[in-house]
């Protein structure tokens, strides 16, 4: 897809944080787009760099810490590394929303449900009291709560987990924003009630066209729910594409890697592999590939840093040593 008329534009991204340690590089060249409709999944360890690109995109980091070396973050078509903090506060919960791991962060535990979506909807619509009290009936509706009238005078508490997270993805969706940032946001729900909540999801960036960027270690949740994903490792993007391509025919070592400690992929009777060794010390960087260390297929050239590179349609990995059609899982 092209990215005239992506909803967002993340182009070669390169961030540091400032530390007593000195500077320190935590994303590099990241590159990635969303269109409207569109789920994307951000996958990746913990460390990869997936939630700090999020945050950078809300421009959510500190920014006595954070320094932008290169690159633009363009949403809507502007540049939100050059937006004034007034007016990106502007799209923060109208045009960007955001659904996270654990849903009693974002709710808040002394004001009922009803409450807390009526006073979002008033903020960021011109209606009237009443408009807005059945707007928050129908947007708890949306996210399949049967009783809303019921649930809107309930508390936080006294709900569950599967149901808070409904009415966290109804707060961040009855502003109807362009982009939804979904950071972990099933992690802590069992089986049964992630997979209705990312059917929900599903159904919500269909029926609104809206983007969502889904952040996850799960590649399985990826499967389920995403049309195409990015692959990263230590603050870079090693692979992206198109979700069937990249998961049947993985090119990059990590992705391979990945893919082999997943039981579903693994396979019946076969044993799953860990990924040996730990993500680098990005104080110290490893020059060329960053993955090299823990690689098991490193050749002399991965000294030298490898491009993220096209190696089918909609498919790109930055590896020296991929071949086409191999497939290491």
């Amino acid at each position: 897809m092209g990215g005239e008329n992506a909803i967002l534009e993340v182009k070669d991204l390169t961030l540091s944080f400032r530390s007593g340690r000195g500077r320190v590089k935590v994303l590099n060249h990241i590159h990635f787009r969303i269109h409207p409709g569109e789920i994307v999944g951000l996958v990746g360890e913990s460390g990869s760099g997936k939630s700090v690109t999020a945050l950078a995109i809300a421009k959510l980091l500190p920014p006595e810490k954070t320094v932008i070396e290169s690159g633009e973050i363009r949403f809507e078509g502007r540049d939100v590394v050059a937006l004034p903090e007034r007016q990106m506060a502007e799209l923060r919960g109208k045009r960007i929303g955001f659904v996270f791991q654990e849903p009693m962060t974002a709710l808040n535990p002394t004001m009922t449900v009803g409450d807390q979506l009526y006073h979002v909807i008033r903020r960021h619509h011109r209606v009237s009291k009443g408009e807005a009290r059945e707007r928050v009936l129908r947007a708890l509706e949306e996210v399949r709560i049967r009783r809303p009238d019921l649930v809107s005078r309930q508390y936080p508490f006294e709900l569950s987990g599967g149901m808070r997270q409904r009415v966290v993805i109804a707060l961040a969706m009855s502003a109807e924003p362009a982009l939804l940032i979904a950071d972990e946001p099933t992690t802590a729900l069992d089986v049964t009630v992630q997979a209705d909540i990312l059917l929900l999801i599903q159904q919500l960036a269909e029926s609104h066209g809206t983007a969502v960027l889904l952040i996850t270690h799960d590649l399985g949740v990826v499967a389920q729910t995403c049309s195409r994903m990015v692959v990263m490792y230590a603050g870079e993007v090693v692979e992206a594409g198109e979700v069937r391509r990249v998961l049947s025919r993985p090119r990059h070592p990590y992705t391979q890697a990945l893919l082999r400690a997943v039981p579903d992929v693994a396979g019946r009777g076969r044993a799953l592999v860990a990924i040996e060794g730990e993500l680098p010390d990005l104080h110290h960087r490893p020059p060329g590939c960053i993955f090299a260390p823990r690689c098991a297929n490193r050749v002399d050239r991965c000294a030298e840093a490898p491009v993220l590179r096209n190696c089918a349609m909609d498919h790109q990995a930055a590896c020296w040593v991929v071949e086409e059609g191999e497939v290491r899982v």
